[in-house]
């Protein structure tokens, strides 16, 4: 089987699954370069509704493979190198900017690049067992990966530098207490993850784009920009097909289907 694979449901469920279960799914250059052409396409690919991020074993992703990783020696040039690692991390912003809901399901460790790009999806479902992990000054590094912009958006700035200094393991209860977890699950976790995923699938994913356009509007930190792009996006989504079809299922007492205009 591929170390990567994605997949849609017909149910507009796009399965993004990383196989490299004996390495804990360490990210290899090859994957990270298939995910930042490829998730931009799933972003504009009309029948995706939904993008469901998961791995195969114990371990959610345990950040870049460093067995790929040849400190000083490599013999590309600098510029190169930061050209290159730039490229790469497409990716993350792909899933954060992803005009669809994203969600991490984590079962288990998320360390490095892997902990970057659980947090870069809207949700982050995760088993009690799960663990995160910046890792990254372990091996004389600052980050990348958007794990910096990341962490200070959703944790706030002094809490993430002390993740980033101290590379300190934290738990899903603690995860969940400071917002890195939106989901705590005690069960199944497939199960569950596969049932907000439907869930979301199921509802107005034009609207759930331009909510997530929203949030990062108000991350500009201006407040007039923000009301404005509000009002732009509120009244688009009032001539909507989807609209129509809510307040015409509301009126007949039945749930609406949306099909994402």
């Amino acid at each position: 089987m591929a170390d990567l694979e994605i997949g849609i449901t017909k149910d507009g469920i796009c399965r993004i699954t990383l196989n490299r279960p004996d390495a804990l799914n360490a990210v290899t250059d090859e994957m990270f370069d298939t995910l930042a052409v490829e998730l931009p396409k799933i972003g504009r690919d009309a029948a995706v509704r939904v993008v469901l991020l998961g791995s195969v074993g114990r371990g959610f992703c345990a950040g870049a493979d460093v067995k790929g990783m040849k400190g000083n020696a490599s013999s590309m040039p600098f510029e190169t190198r930061v050209e290159t690692l730039r490229r790469r991390q497409e990716a993350v912003v792909a899933l954060h900017e992803m005009p669809k809901v994203t969600i991490a399901r984590i079962q288990g460790v998320a360390a490095g690049a892997g902990m970057a790009l659980a947090i870069a999806c809207d949700l982050r479902v995760a088993a009690p067992q799960a663990s995160f992990t910046t890792a990254f000054a372990k091996v004389g590094f600052a980050g990348d990966f958007g794990i910096t912009y990341l962490l200070a958006r959703i944790i706030g700035p002094d809490r993430a530098q002390r993740l980033l200094l101290t590379s300190e393991k934290l738990g899903a209860r603690d995860a969940l207490a400071i917002g890195l977890v939106t989901h705590l699950v005690e069960g199944d976790l497939t199960a569950e993850a596969d049932a907000i995923s439907a869930g979301l699938a199921s509802g107005p994913v034009l609207a759930h784009g331009y909510i997530k356009a929203n949030i990062r509007e108000v991350e500009s930190g201006n407040f007039r920009a923000s009301l404005d792009a509000e009002a732009f996006r509120q009244i688009r989504l009032a001539t909507s097909e989807d609209h129509t079809e809510a307040i015409r299922a509301f009126a007949e007492k039945r749930p609406p289907v949306f099909r994402g205009r």
